[in-house]
């Protein structure tokens, strides 16, 4: 059966995922949903490889591995099952022999990547659980710093030379003056230089000189809140009724005369809102600008159903000299058109009140309407103030011929329900990374390559609700008697002889205490810290930890013991998850991370 999906119910989707920040009556209630934003991989990327079934021979790294299909890389790091490479050339064969010098293994998964080329993230549990280990911190995401937003498009005529007009039937067979066959995808919202958004009521559609359809035209002027209708400018004018405000009115452009050019080529623009300082700043991006909601625009300035556009779709023959025509439909109140022509030849249309209540604006209450050209719906005159048409024309035009489109308004009138409006389906989330934010939490010394957020963790050994407003993933231990200035370094693998076996880890973070002392933050990974044994084993206090690359060799502290990461492993789910390139850290650097959702 045929069917679709809304963009209402993304729309929907990203509205519910704004509104779980703040719903609830607690924060360990169910109703409330906690969201954690969250940093991680600081190991750099490499092209990764399981292996298995490796004879008695050793890979070494720097040396050259192959395999069948014209495989080749260089052995960067080696692991008891894992290989990490370098200088990749081909694609590997899953269950291929891989043969080094004097020795071979069983090829498995096979992972490739680079420092400018991150791994695909794979939708699945085990990439999930693999995420997790390597987890350096997370920061909450609370409803300030999360704000629907939709595509920028600023005044630039050489990159967005024209706009599509709102209107309610885009499809496949009615396409957009961009060729968009969706309201969802169309052009129609402007930012100007001072944060002014509007939408494009208007983009000088209708017809040409031979009648052929035109679906809009390039624009001219920018919309700006306050323009008074100087030539070559524009004007900007309240809702039918209303007195001009910093919200809700109605942008036209005028010609050098100062003669509106609305109705014939001129664009008509409605201001939505205005993007604050503090907004701009934390989400305005290159790509994207937030949706704010203004309390006049969303009530008195929005009419539903009132008429503020009409469209020339056929210049027709036989019609008298200007005239008003009321616009016929459902309106609880009537909408009056004024119809320009020549030599019977309609050449504009201006909308004169679209309200159709004089001075006091209403909901007007159109969901379709229609301008018959024919006598008895024709008239010679109108008076704007009382909304009244007089003389009317009774005879000698019935085979008159032309046709008017009026645009509906959306639902509750322009603006009035702004996330439909604008089709905000994404949400940003602005998060601001300073220093060692959350009393080191997020530690200054190592690089991450990968973000997310994660949904609902828990505290670790705790069925309780994570809810604090920084948490560290990692493992740590104080490591006492180094000798006189020797340091663990980041990314480097460090081990501990255990009871049945080795401890392995991958240090993210050391903080030196003195020149003998100090605290290594770790994790641990199936994939990286295995013994000879297939376990993954955990360090132990009053034994040494053995620096590989660093030659470091510290005894693990009993009084410090072994501080355990303060999430829970493997809890709550990841929503969203992006590999990217390094973002290098800094005690004095802040991190502006702007994350876009989309539903």
């Amino acid at each position: 059966m045929p069917a679709i999906i809304s963009e209402k119910f993304r729309i929907f989707n990203a509205k519910q995922f704004l509104t779980s920040l703040s719903e609830g009556s607690g924060d360990q209630g169910s109703d409330r949903t906690r969201m954690y934003f969250f940093i991680g991989a600081p190991r750099p990327w490499k092209a990764y490889m399981e292996i298995y079934g490796q004879n008695t021979g050793t890979f070494t790294v720097g040396s050259t591995v192959t395999s069948t299909g014209g495989f080749s890389a260089v052995v960067s790091e080696v692991y008891p099952y894992a290989l990490f490479f370098s200088s990749v050339s081909g694609t590997p064969t899953p269950a291929a022999t891989l043969t080094g010098t004097g020795v071979t293994a069983k090829i498995g998964v096979y992972r490739v990547a680079d420092e400018n080329n991150p791994p695909t993230v794979l939708d699945n549990q085990k990439e999930k659980f693999a995420i997790y280990k390597d987890i350096t911190a997370m920061k909450r995401i609370n409803d300030v710093d999360a704000k629907s937003v939709i595509r920028r498009y600023n005044y630039n005529v050489s990159l967005y030379p024209n706009f599509d007009m709102w209107r309610p039937d885009y499809s496949s067979l009615n396409t957009a003056l961009t060729g968009e066959a969706s309201l969802a995808t169309t052009r129609h919202v402007i930012m100007n230089s001072n944060y002014e958004v509007f939408m494009c009521l208007y983009n000088g559609a209708g017809v040409d000189g031979s009648n052929n359809i035109v679906k809009g035209l390039n624009m001219t002027y920018v919309p700006k809140v306050g323009l008074d209708g100087t030539a070559n400018q524009g004007k900007y004018t309240p809702p039918t009724g209303q007195a001009i405000t910093a919200s809700g009115g109605i942008f036209a452009e005028v010609d050098s005369s100062g003669n509106v050019l609305a109705g014939t080529n001129g664009y008509i623009w409605k201001h939505l809102y205005t993007v604050s300082t503090s907004d701009v700043l934390k989400f305005v991006s290159t790509d994207f600008i937030p949706v704010v909601y203004d309390s006049l625009v969303q009530g008195a300035a929005a009419l539903d159903g009132t008429i503020e556009v009409a469209v020339v779709k056929d210049k027709g023959s036989g019609l008298p000299a200007t005239f008003y025509a009321p616009v016929i439909g459902d309106g609880g109140t009537q909408a009056v058109v004024k119809v320009s022509t020549s030599g019977g030849s309609i050449t504009s249309v201006k909308v004169m009140n679209g309200a159709g209540s004089g001075s006091t604006p209403v909901n007007a209450g159109y969901t379709w309407g229609e301008v018959y050209l024919k006598h008895g719906y024709m008239y010679t005159g109108y008076t704007q103030g009382t909304n009244t048409l007089t003389g009317v024309i009774n005879s000698g035009y019935a085979s008159a011929a032309g046709k008017i489109e009026v645009i509906i308004p959306p639902q509750g009138g322009y603006g009035y329900n702004l996330l439909n409006d604008t089709n905000a389906k994404r949400v940003m989330v602005n998060v601001r990374l300073e220093g060692l934010d959350g009393l080191g939490d997020f530690p200054v010394d190592n690089d991450f390559r990968r973000i997310g957020i994660l949904q609902d963790p828990l505290v670790y050994g705790s069925s309780s609700y994570l809810t604090s407003a920084t948490a560290s993933g990692l493992f740590s231990l104080k490591v006492t008697g180094l000798s006189s200035g020797q340091t663990y370094t980041p990314d480097e693998i460090i081990s501990q002889t255990v009871s049945g076996g080795t401890a392995y880890g991958t240090v993210v973070s050391y903080q030196a205490i003195d020149s003998t002392s100090g605290v290594i933050f770790y994790f641990q990974s199936p994939e990286l810290h295995k013994d000879s044994t297939f376990a993954v084993r955990s360090f132990v206090t009053g034994s040494s930890v053995l620096g590989a690359t660093s030659g470091s060799n510290g005894s693990a502290n009993a009084a410090y013991g072994i501080v355990t990461p303060e999430v829970k492993t493997n809890s709550g789910e990841m929503v969203y998850i992006e590999n990217r390139k390094f973002i290098s850290r800094a005690a004095d650097q802040i991190e502006d991370i702007k994350l876009v959702v989309e539903f």
